[in-house]
């Protein structure tokens, strides 16, 4: 059942009316059993039986936890609670790397292979994983981690624990929640409330509308593109690179907003994975604002035990005592973000081009940024202590200041698109052979006629050629409106709701009918779907 389907909009609106008229008791039962409905019609069935025994391992070692700590028997308390710990956690991310990563040991075999003998040694195996994997996964291990550490409480119930993991609208592309986050909202009484179910469809609509009329269609551009890039070259090929980063977003954002439209609508709350990514100034603050989630996951379950274990804490000193407190502190975490990054590459995609492009490409540019900043604060400190002002040239300064400071932020946006797209050319190239070949292509001058180059794109996603270019450029224009609202601090339905009638309607009407006919002519799965 794909969420930009007709049936899945229907399954939703049941859900959320059949849901609020129910007891509290019988709610959270019911979310179950929808979930559980859900997952059987969106992915192969007998992988449930995967999920099942990842939630029963933390749920038993959870509630281990709790009856070690009681017993007054048990000498070494720490030591079996840590040795079940790491029993649950082995399980999870072995079911993970078999389902998902067999075939990434194989590249990387595979690839020494051919360099010592000249041949491959093992073919490619194809699993069946379930859908979510990654995301429900990831959402056990901080349940697990978060019980042993002592920061919640354990679920006793485990169906309850069952339905955190499996909870539907996150069984597409997360996010990642954490059960301190949504545990209880699970649980608690949702009834009617109009002003928040307008906005929770009002979201959703948006959701679809980025979706299916900007990343349906930039989608065909760029996948026709990389089908035929022995057409393309020069400008082609950075217009190429720009554009997957806009259709990636409008495509994870929009599965964000129905996911997170169609939990507010039901009283739930999920926590928000974008923040105007493209706006930042820097890679460091870009990811600060991309898919939240797991950036989140990864700073507290992978950075900060990294950080805070001994060999850490004894590099730290070493390195302050060699380098001074100031620069001697960030030697460790240099090893925390690059095991981070290393992290985010392999969660990205089994294949090295992930940890590559996902990984190591940001790693390098954070890292350089971080040891290099010393050297531009100097230079920049020295250009403000040149010669001393007069009262007039200081305003005049002043206000030179401000332009210099827009243009400059201006060209940090810019800068910082261009290496976000950069690190995506691995993501979509289908191997680490054709993210050269764009690379290579991309600086290559030799003219091409526009008519030639663009003879095999397909604008048209049911509507006709002009209309179907029209309604994308409106689109991004739109979405580049309410990106920059929300970067402002503003929720972009605040912002239509201060809006006159004729233009605010128009706005919904333009939202929700693209999106209809756009949903009958082409369903389409989302990009981060099944990880």
């Amino acid at each position: 059942m794909e969420i930009t389907s007709i049936e899945f909009l229907l399954f939703a609106a049941v859900c959320i009316g059949v849901y609020l008229v129910l007891p509290k008791k019988v709610q959270w039962i019911f979310l179950l059993a929808a979930s559980l409905v859900f997952y059987m019609t969106s992915g192969v069935g007998y992988t449930l039986i995967y999920v099942i025994v990842s939630v029963l391992s933390v749920y038993l070692a959870t509630i281990f936890f709790e009856k070690i700590d009681r017993a007054e028997s048990v000498k070494n308390k720490n030591g079996l609670k840590k040795l079940i710990m790491l029993v649950a956690l082995l399980e999870n991310l072995g079911v993970l790397a078999v389902l998902k990563y067999t075939n990434l040991g194989i590249e990387i075999i595979n690839w020494f292979s051919e360099k010592s003998i000249g041949a491959y040694i093992f073919e490619p195996v194809s699993y069946v994983a379930p859908i979510a994997i990654s995301y429900y996964t990831l959402q056990l291990i901080a349940y697990l981690l978060d019980c042993y550490w002592k920061t919640i409480e354990a679920e006793k119930n485990f169906g309850r624990l069952f339905l955190y993991a499996i909870y539907f609208p996150q069984m597409v592309s997360g996010p990642i929640s954490r059960y301190k986050e949504i545990g209880t909202q699970l649980f608690e009484e949702h009834r009617f409330d109009y002003e928040r179910i307008k906005k929770g469809l009002i979201r959703m609509a948006y959701g679809f509308f980025e979706k299916l009329a900007v990343a349906g269609p930039l989608s065909t551009i760029v996948s026709t593109m990389y089908d035929n890039l022995g057409r393309f070259n020069g400008v082609y090929i950075w217009a190429l690179i720009l554009l997957f980063p806009l259709e990636l977003y409008a495509d994870f954002k929009g599965c964000m907003d129905i996911i997170l439209g169609i939990s507010e609508c039901i009283g739930i709350h999920l926590p928000e994975n974008f923040n105007a990514p493209f706006f930042s100034k820097s890679v460091q603050e870009f990811w600060q604002k991309w898919h939240m989630s797991l950036g989140h996951f990864l700073r507290d379950y992978i950075m900060t035990p990294i950080l805070m274990s001994k060999p850490m804490k004894k590099l730290g000193k070493w390195a302050k005592e060699k380098f001074g407190r100031k620069e001697g502190k960030k030697i460790p975490s240099y090893f925390g973000l690059f095991a981070v990054w290393t992290c985010m590459g392999i969660w990205h995609g089994s294949g090295v081009k992930f940890i590559i492009g996902e990984g190591w490409w940001f790693f390098a540019i954070i890292f350089l940024s971080e040891v290099t900043e010393p050297i531009f604060k100097k230079i920049k400190s020295n250009k403000k202590s040149n010669g001393v002002k007069s009262v007039g040239d200081k305003k005049s300064e002043d206000n030179n200041s401000i332009g210099e400071n827009k243009i400059a932020d201006g060209f940090r946006v810019i800068r910082t698109i261009i290496l976000f797209a950069i690190g995506n050319v691995f993501f979509i190239a289908k191997d680490m052979s054709q993210a050269l070949q764009v690379f290579r292509q991309a600086f290559d001058l030799k003219w091409i006629r526009p008519q030639e180059a663009f003879i095999r794109l397909q604008l048209d996603r049911g509507l006709n050629h002009f209309t179907g270019v029209v309604i994308l450029i409106l689109g991004i224009i739109l979405m580049t409106f309410f990106e920059y609202m929300q970067h402002r601090g503003r929720d972009f339905r605040d912002v239509l709701s201060g809006w006159k009638a004729i233009p605010r309607w128009g706005v919904y009407i333009l939202m929700v009918s693209v999106s209809v006919i756009y949903m009958f002519g082409n369903v389409t799965t989302f990009i981060y779907q099944g990880f």
